[in-house]
């Protein structure tokens, strides 16, 4: 059986207005929410968090 990580991906604009809330980022860290930030227009990823 093959393992797989689930990652919640997010544009960078959602991150800069939601996810850098403290309660937000403590909830990621409880539950150990993987993510990647991409810049939509750029189309490149500018954050990973395992």
């Amino acid at each position: 059986m093959l393992e797989r990580v689930l990652y919640l991906a997010i544009s960078k604009d959602i991150y800069q207005e939601f996810f850098i809330d403290y309660f937000i980022q403590s909830v990621l860290e409880r539950y150990e929410i993987k993510l990647f930030v991409f810049h939509a227009q750029k189309q490149e990823i500018v954050l990973w968090k395992n």
